[in-house]
Parts: C-alpha cells; structure tokens; sequence
C-alpha cells in the first residue's frame, strides 16, 4: 500500500499541471483517475449527510455509479465512508441497478472496478 504523502503529491503534481482554465474539481477527478488506475471516478462530498452532494465525475458510467448508490443507500461509496477507510471493489451495472460482484452480479451486467476512499476534513 501507497502511503497518504506519496498519494497526496502525485495528487498535486497532477492537479497543478493540468490546464489552468480546467474547473478544479475537474482537475481533481482526471487526477484521481490516473492515480488509481481505475475506469472512473466521481468526487462526492457530505456522502452519508442530506446535504451530499457530487461534484463531478469522468464519464456517465461514475455518474450513474454515483446516483445509484445515493438512491440506494448502499455501494462501494457507503463501505468506505461506513469503514472509514479506502476499499476495492467491482461494481455491476444491471437492469438500472447496482450490484456488488462479488455478491453474484450477472455475467451479463458490466462490471467497472474502481477504488473508494473517504476523506476526512475538519471544520
């Protein structure tokens, strides 16, 4: 396992080269994306408060990734955040469903790997 510092600079090596007129959250996300080498990513914040909100994410499979699990009220988003620590998992998207692959998602749905970590801010 990567430690946090060596994460937390790649992050902003990333970030800082990217374009200038590129949003931040933007910046943030496409980071994100090559750091953990996985299929997609969707930031979210306040993820288990009525105020959750998702800032952005790379593609229209996070973003479906993303509300599903707010619907729900279950996916890889919500063991982190429950776990308080990052988690590994491949999701499957089914019939407007989201289901853990490891929970017996068909052969038939697309599964997408991706990593979750929460983050911790202080007020």
């Amino acid at each position: 396992m990567v430690d946090r510092g060596t994460i937390l600079a790649k992050l902003a090596m990333r970030v800082g080269h990217a374009p200038a007129d590129t949003p931040f959250v933007e910046r943030m996300c496409h980071a994100c994306l090559d750091i953990l080498a996985v299929e997609g990513v969707a930031l979210t914040v306040g993820y288990t408060s009525d105020q959750r909100v998702t800032l952005c994410s790379t593609g229209p499979t996070a973003a479906r990734l993303e509300d599903l699990q707010e619907v729900l009220g279950e996916g890889p988003g919500w063991d982190a955040s429950r776990e308080g620590g990052p988690c590994r998992r491949t999701a499957a998207l089914r019939d407007g469903s989201l289901a853990d692959a490891q929970r017996g998602g068909a052969p038939a749905a697309r599964h997408h790997r991706g990593a979750v970590a929460p983050a911790e801010h202080e007020c």
